[in-house]
């Protein structure tokens, strides 16, 4: 799989994982997980940079979260 492919599938996911979580009410989680995925990202032209990795454990941590408000 090319670069491009396999970037666009796992920021594919992480897309999908941030609407499901935000439509769930779950902004704080969300918000957390995403400043946590930018603390440990570190781009390069060397390699991918673990980033399916990162997006991975962001999506778990985002689920994991528990719930701080009430769905409506």
């Amino acid at each position: 799989m090319n670069s491009n492919a396999w970037f666009g599938h796992a920021t594919k996911d992480l897309i999908d994982s941030m609407i499901t979580e935000l439509d769930a009410g779950r902004e704080d989680e969300v918000v957390r997980s995403l400043k946590d995925l930018q603390a440990k990202y570190q781009p390069t032209y060397e390699n991918r940079a673990r980033y399916d990795e990162l997006v991975r454990e962001t999506i778990e941590q985002m689920q994991k979260a528990p719930a701080t408000r009430p769905v409506n």
